[in-house]
């Protein structure tokens, strides 16, 4: 099952077993926290809020999507059960009303790996804050396996893996939308935006592209991600970047930033 969410871009989490007042049925004697009295009753509660939390680094990660699992166990007043809570939260708002249904068809696509068992699942989340969350029965789902040869497609291989320095500053973002003639690449485009943002432009990716009927010019939306190894930055010295990028893109032939 982690190596099926891994193949469709999943990354497992942790959260905390112990929980908040008013998230658990069952309260604990001595506590590791006053914060947290009680035992988590779902896993969907804590996965909800490791997307919240891993969203704010989308645009930094180039991810238009933070996509999460967990497999655990959480209780109740009479009995402890096991289950896998699986959570999408979209950094793109065009995509927004499409995650449920993409969510159920992963889980779906899942369950053939268990010969297409009928599992019942539990469905929350946010439409208007592009998060949705499946939360199914782990146990229930393991009670009678399918014979090995059914996961062959799922065999690990080895792959080089590389580990980058992250920086322990935090990052600015900002967009920049320009009309450009239509002969113009975006290779050309993404190279200026780099060029001009300068050094402290960690990222860059595009976020819209449109050209209405019978215009000579195409509509490009860039979002540039700016960050220091060395520094905190701040909102005027970025903004001074971006009125110089700004004024070369209107500088340059029939551009216009919108």
């Amino acid at each position: 099952m982690r190596q099926f969410l891994a193949q469709r871009g999943y990354s497992e989490v942790y959260t905390y077993s112990f929980a908040k007042r008013g998230e658990g049925d069952i309260e604990v004697l001595n506590p590791v926290g006053k914060d947290r009295p009680f035992i988590r009753r779902d896993l969907s509660t804590g996965v909800e809020t490791a997307l919240a939390k891993n969203i704010y680094n989308a645009s930094l990660l180039e991810l238009e999507e933070v996509k999460i699992f967990e497999i655990g166990n959480f209780f109740f007043s009479s009995s402890e059960q096991q289950s896998v809570a699986i959570g999408v939260q979209i950094n793109n708002k065009k995509q927004g009303v499409q995650i449920g249904d993409k969510l159920i068809k992963d889980v779906d696509d899942l369950t053939t790996l268990f010969d297409g068992k009928e599992i019942k699942k539990k469905l929350s989340g946010a439409t208007n804050n592009f998060w949705k969350i499946v939360e199914f029965d782990f146990d229930a789902l393991i009670k009678d396996l399918p014979e090995p040869v059914k996961y062959e497609s799922l065999a690990l291989t080895q792959e080089d893996i590389h580990y980058q320095t992250l920086s322990a500053y935090p990052f600015i973002v900002r967009d920049i939308a320009i009309f450009v003639p239509q002969e113009v690449t975006e290779e050309y485009i993404e190279a200026l935006l780099k060029k001009e943002g300068g050094e402290l432009v960690v990222r860059l990716s595009q976020f819209d592209k449109f050209q209405k009927p019978d215009e000579t010019r195409i509509s490009y939306g860039y979002r540039l991600v700016f960050q220091s190894f060395t520094k905190t930055l701040t909102d005027d010295e970025i903004n001074g970047i971006m009125e110089h990028v700004t004024a070369l893109c209107n500088a340059e032939n029939n551009w216009q930033v919108r």
